[in-house]
């Protein structure tokens, strides 16, 4: 059985993250900003149970701020098509004007 060199691992990895960088990106991104909101969140359980006695306080603030921080990070991690916007109202300007 022939050895696996460290070229051949290399070059497996560097096509299969060429391949699937649409999907690495996108699970990036979705970890990140899921790892943010948790953490927003425990913050914000934290300092409502050192002023507050409600848990129902509590766990609403939680929620809306874990949701708030994973949504706003999620939008600005995600790269915007400018150039498909672009070409795609260039197309639609250039039908409606022959």
């Amino acid at each position: 059985m022939k050895p696996i060199t460290q070229k051949k691992i290399n070059g497996f990895f560097t096509r299969t993250y060429e391949k699937y960088y649409n999907t690495i990106s996108l699970n990036k991104n979705l970890l990140i900003s899921g790892s943010a909101g948790f953490l927003s969140s425990i913050i914000m359980a934290h300092f409502v149970a050192e002023f507050s006695t409600s848990y129902v306080l509590n766990s609403a603030l939680t929620v809306i701020t874990g949701f708030l921080t994973y949504k706003v990070s999620w939008i600005s991690s995600e790269p915007i098509e400018v150039g498909f916007l672009i070409s795609h109202n260039q197309s639609a300007e250039d039908t409606d004007h022959k």
